[in-house]
């Protein structure tokens, strides 16, 4: 799906001059919190959970994140990599990604440390 888009967006918007490579970054943060809904929605399906509750919690803080994390990848993806290496490019990127999204699916199944409260800070 992401691949698919990514073609449009290069097919819409060809190039990597800085205006297209703008276009482009802007695209995808506006566009981002579809497919965080369909990640963290179709993982609470399969698992028998309210989709929308799933959403509602998960999907601001990882599109928070998200507005950080790949605008800056973006940037030098569309203007440096060539388009028949930005894929392989992407998806190796993504996996960091998918590792992130991953932790924020399951960080409220994390039960709490023996002894109460997680501990901040220290040793």
């Amino acid at each position: 799906m992401s691949h698919g888009f990514e073609m449009q967006i290069e097919r819409l918007v060809p190039g990597n001059a800085s205006r297209a490579v703008a276009i482009k970054v802007v695209t995808r943060i506006l566009v981002a919190p579809a497919f965080l809904g369909a990640n963290f929605g179709s993982l609470a399906f399969v698992r028998g959970r309210d989709a929308v509750a799933e959403c509602a919690g998960k999907v601001p803080a990882a599109w928070k994140t998200g507005t950080v994390f790949w605008p800056a990848f973006s940037v030098v993806q569309y203007r440096f990599v060539p388009l028949q290496y930005r894929p392989a490019v992407g998806s190796a990127v993504g996996a960091l990604w998918s590792t992130y999204l991953s932790h924020v699916a399951h960080d409220s199944e994390r039960p709490p440390p023996p002894g109460g409260e997680p501990q901040t800070g220290g040793l």
